[in-house]
C-alpha cells in the first residue's frame, strides 16, 4: 500500500512541476511580449521628438539658413516641457524593461556574471565569457517536519505508517 501512496506523491509532484513551468514560461512570454511593445513605444516616442524639435526649429527655416545657422532657434517653454515628458517615458519604458529581463532571468533560473554581466545557466559555478567564480547564495532553511518522521532518512510520514516508504525503516507507533 505504501508503494501505491508514494507512486500516487510522486505523480503528483511531477504534475505540479510540470504546470509550475508552464506558467513560468508563459510568463516568460508575456514579459518578452511586453518588451517587444515598450521598444515599439521608445522608437515611437524618438520619433515623436525628433518631429517635434524638427517641427520648431527647421520647419519654416529655408536651406540656406539651416546652412548658415550658428545656433538652433529659441526653444518654447511648452516645447520644452513636452520633449521632457518624452524623454521620461522613454526613460521609465526602459526601466520596465529591465525589470522585465531580472524576472524573465529569474523565471529561467538565470543570472548574470558580476563581472562580465554575461548571461549563466542556472548552477553555473563558472562564468563560460572570463572564468569568475560565481558565488552561490545560501539556501533558505527548510523547516523541521511535523507530525510522524522516519528517524533514519527523515521522511515524512503518514500517522499511521509502520514503516518508511523511503527506506523501509520499521517506526515507532
Amino acid at each position: 500500500m505504501a508503494f501505491f501512496e508514494e507512486l500516487g506523491e510522486k505523480i503528483s509532484k511531477g504534475s505540479q512541476d510540470a504546470v509550475q513551468k508552464t506558467k513560468d514560461m508563459a510568463n516568460v512570454v508575456n514579459l518578452t511580449n511586453e518588451n517587444n511593445n515598450l521598444d515599439k513605444r521608445i522608437a515611437a516616442t524618438k520619433k515623436q521628438i525628433g518631429i517635434s524639435v524638427y517641427d520648431a526649429l527647421f520647419e519654416k527655416m529655408s536651406l540656406e539658413d539651416i546652412q548658415n545657422a550658428s545656433s538652433p532657434a529659441e526653444i518654447s517653454d511648452t516645447l520644452w516641457t513636452g520633449l521632457c515628458q518624452l524623454v521620461v517615458d522613454i526613460k521609465n519604458f526602459e526601466q520596465t524593461k529591465l525589470d522585465n529581463f531580472e524576472k524573465i532571468r529569474d523565471l529561467k533560473g538565470e543570472s548574470l556574471c558580476p563581472k562580465c554581466g554575461k548571461l549563466l545557466p542556472k548552477g553555473a559555478a563558472f562564468c563560460t565569457a572570463c572564468g569568475e567564480k560565481i558565488q552561490k547564495s545560501e539556501p533558505a532553511p527548510v523547516a523541521p517536519a511535523t507530525g510522524k518522521v522516519c528517524p533514519n532518512c527523515g521522511k515524512q510520514l503518514s500517522e499511521d505508517a509502520v514503516f518508511c516508504t523511503g527506506c523501509g525503516t520499521k517506526v515507532a507507533e
